[in-house]
């Protein structure tokens, strides 16, 4: 609990270790506790939905996460109900998928639920997203979920089904994303990062450069200054990527950018190896993202076949 503030990951990761690891029963309750509102504090609804298990806990849970879910705490207490009833196999995803559908449920319950369904080891989770009707007018709450079932084909690495969802919202949606600037930049990163994980790296930097031209897709420039610097890792341009990051605050919660960062100054000589090992050896390491991970094993991997 001394990492709580500073290191929130980690102290996830470790108060996690206790729950699954400790005989004591007095101490695996007491981790619980410490790790259920640990989470709440960084919203990591998901994650907290896990430990929830104490009715004051519940209790809790339903009173924050209707209104960080825009829906009515009677549909929050619903939804909780199905997913864990899908998690324990008591019904078929279907039921979870029809009541989102009925509510006309906004994207936020939707990549909520995604997340829960991931974590219970639940299959074919993208099946929840309601299917496009082409014929319908576009709307904020339709664009949001086209965005979200595109994030999810990028996770899955089904690229191709990514470019289709990315062409069909440019083509149908091209006068809505002009007068919503903040969507149109939600989808430009996350065509940066399909271009990234592609290795296309021109396109990676046109989706960037677009991004940067534009003040009104401020929020989504960081993001894109790291798909970038990922880029240029993976062309061995190590002391521009370092450059690139250097300067750049990461915060408590971005795991991923932690470690791109400290792999960029590794790289370039800027860091030692030692210190990128210590991150990879941490309880909380699992949370950075695959090609992240990958990415840092090669590094040292290099560095290692050239002393």
């Amino acid at each position: 609990m001394a990492l709580a503030d500073e290191d929130p990951l980690e102290a996830d990761a470790l108060l996690a270790r206790v729950v699954a690891d400790s005989t004591d029963a007095k101490i695996r309750r007491a981790a619980m506790h410490d790790l259920f509102y640990l989470r709440l504090k960084y919203n990591r609804f998901a994650e907290a939905f896990m430990v929830a298990r104490s009715g004051t806990m519940k209790k809790k849970f339903q009173s924050i996460l209707a209104p960080a879910l825009n829906i009515t705490e009677k549909n929050s207490e619903r939804l909780v109900h199905l997913l864990r009833a899908v998690c324990s196999h008591d019904i078929s995803v279907l039921k979870l998928q029809s009541f989102l559908d009925s509510k006309q449920a906004p994207a936020a319950a939707y990549d909520f639920s995604l997340r829960v369904l991931k974590k219970c080891k639940i299959k074919d989770v993208t099946g929840i997203l309601p299917v496009p009707d082409e014929t319908a007018p576009l709307d904020t709450r339709t664009i949001n979920l086209t965005l979200l079932a595109l994030r999810e084909a990028l996770e899955e690495s089904r690229l191709e089904d990514a470019e289709k969802i990315s062409s069909d919202l440019r083509e149908r949606g091209a006068d809505f994303l002009e007068k919503n600037r903040a969507l149109a930049g939600q989808l430009y990163l996350l065509e940066g990062r399909a271009a990234a994980k592609k290795k296309d790296f021109p396109a990676l930097d046109a989706s960037c450069q677009t991004i940067a031209a534009d003040a009104k897709f401020k929020k989504a420039r960081q993001g894109c200054l790291f798909l970038r610097a990922y880029g240029l890792l993976l062309q061995n341009k190590f002391t521009e990527a370092d450059e690139l990051l250097s300067r750049q605050k990461v915060g408590p919660l971005q795991a991923d950018m932690r470690l791109l960062k400290l792999a960029a100054a590794v790289a370039a000589g800027k860091a030692p190896a030692e210190k990128l090992r210590q991150f990879m050896r941490r309880a909380s390491y699992a949370e950075v993202a695959p090609m992240l991970r990958d990415l840092a094993a090669a590094l040292l991997k290099e560095i290692n076949a050239n002393k």
